[in-house]
């Protein structure tokens, strides 16, 4: 996990980030391990949710994923420049 999270932006980058089972990602991203911004973590499970097709890509994937994310800790600025139009991007704005 350590890798995973010293290299997580560019891991997610990669093909095979996209093709990771949900549960593994779940796993990896709520772990305790990653040490990384948030933002980061935001990131990550925005670039696997984007790859995904539609009917994978549903709220429960969304909530499930994007629940991870402890938005306390962003910014307030980068929460409204940055996370919001991506969430609303998905279709699952709340």
């Amino acid at each position: 996990l350590a890798f995973v999270s010293e290299y997580l932006e560019a891991l997610a980058a990669e093909e095979q980030w996209r093709r990771l089972p949900r549960p593994w990602l779940r796993a990896l991203l709520e772990s305790e391990a990653i040490t990384l911004p948030e933002l980061c973590v935001f990131q990550s499970a925005i670039a696997w949710l984007e790859a995904q097709p539609q009917p994978q890509r549903d709220g429960e994937a969304c909530a499930e994923l994007l629940g991870i994310v402890r938005y306390a800790t962003i910014p307030a600025d980068t929460l409204v420049d940055a996370v919001e139009p991506r969430i609303e991007s998905l279709g699952h704005a709340g």
